[in-house]
């Protein structure tokens, strides 16, 4: 995790997604930002996985008021659709810079999606000196 811990307040969490709703909600979990913002690709008809991956991790979240210490959060959460099908580095860096610009404070969490846009999204982050992170749940 580069600069921010869990004792600092984190208003927003932007984060690419991917297929990896695990490592996407342990930093919200972790964090309890009031704002969640996705960004994803577009899909293409007819398949809908990066709509549905944006959506498991919303049914993740909800699901949360179910535990201990999470019956009160209710975070915002919206989505930033990339109108292509597999953004570059600088589309995605472009698009997290903007969303950066406007949600000061917020932390990048640049592990969902493609290489290509988790490298764009640390690269806004990066640039801006913004925090960031990547969550990792693979065993050794």
């Amino acid at each position: 995790m580069n600069q921010a811990t869990s004792q600092d307040q984190i208003p927003a969490i932007i984060q690419v997604v991917g297929d990896q709703t695990v490592q996407n909600l342990l930093p919200i979990m972790a964090l309890h930002p009031s704002k969640i913002i996705q960004v994803r690709s577009r899909d293409t008809i007819p398949t809908t996985r990066f709509k549905d991956a944006a959506d498991n991790l919303c049914s993740a979240v909800a699901h949360l008021k179910e535990e201990p210490g999470f019956d009160n959060y209710r975070p915002n959460i919206s989505t930033e659709i990339i109108e292509q099908t597999s953004p570059g580095i600088e589309n995605t860096r472009s698009v997290v810079a903007s969303l950066l610009a406007v949600h000061q404070g917020a932390l990048v969490n640049f592990t969902g999606a493609t290489k290509l846009m988790s490298i764009g999204a640390y690269q806004a982050a990066a640039a801006l000196g913004a925090p960031s992170l990547y969550c990792d749940t693979q065993e050794p």
